[in-house]
């Protein structure tokens, strides 16, 4: 994983939202932890708590909830250079 190229595109999706000082980018960016998931696995389970956004620097992320008889119902999808929460 290239993290220049991934912090320079996260930085500039944030930017289209607002701009950030470098001190401000730098705090940000010192904080984030690059994680890499195989195909199907999740990164927010049902119940668990939300307290972070993903960039998804590649690839394609399905967002689903579980209905009450286990099955799940497709709500979107987001793919490369997008910030999700």
């Amino acid at each position: 994983m290239d993290l220049g190229l991934m912090f320079k595109n996260l930085r500039a999706q944030i930017e289209l939202a607002c701009k950030l000082t470098e001190d401000e980018w730098i705090y940000c960016r010192d904080r984030m932890r690059p994680i890499s998931l195989q195909s199907g696995e999740c990164i927010l389970r049902p119940g668990e708590r939300a307290d972070f956004f993903a960039f998804i620097h590649k690839g394609l992320v399905k967002r689903y909830f579980v209905t009450d008889n286990g099955a799940h119902s497709i709500t979107s999808f987001d793919a490369t250079q997008r910030i999700v929460s």
